[in-house]
């Protein structure tokens, strides 16, 4: 009885997983603003945790439509710091993956 119970509960775990791995890029600033990417991981936005909107603050996608997908914030210095990933495709079979350090100014959106 308590093996197919085991069995049960590690087959629901196993399923749920998937679900639970879900990445979601955000960071949060000292004044508890929430800042998010979407889009095709390339927009930046401000998150309202009162009305629950989305206020977009700048498109980080750069001339090669890259996506950003890590975010950390240095809330004293307004900074956030995110890694922008470009593939570039060359014919007639060369791969170019780029990687970006982003230093994005949390009040303006200008970014670097």
């Amino acid at each position: 009885m308590l093996k197919k119970f085991a069995q049960r509960v590690v087959v629901v775990l196993v399923g749920a997983l998937p679900l639970l791995a879900q990445p979601v890029p955000a960071a949060a600033a000292a004044a508890g603003t929430l800042f998010v990417i979407s889009g095709n991981q390339d927009v930046l936005n401000r998150y309202d945790l009162v009305s629950g909107t989305l206020t977009p603050i700048a498109n980080l996608a750069g001339p090669n439509q890259g996506q950003t997908g890590t975010l950390t914030v240095d809330p004293i210095a307004h900074l956030l710091y995110g890694v922008r990933t470009s593939v570039t495709f060359t014919p007639p079979s060369s791969i170019f993956i780029t990687n970006e350090v982003l230093t994005i100014n949390s009040v303006t959106g200008a970014f670097t």
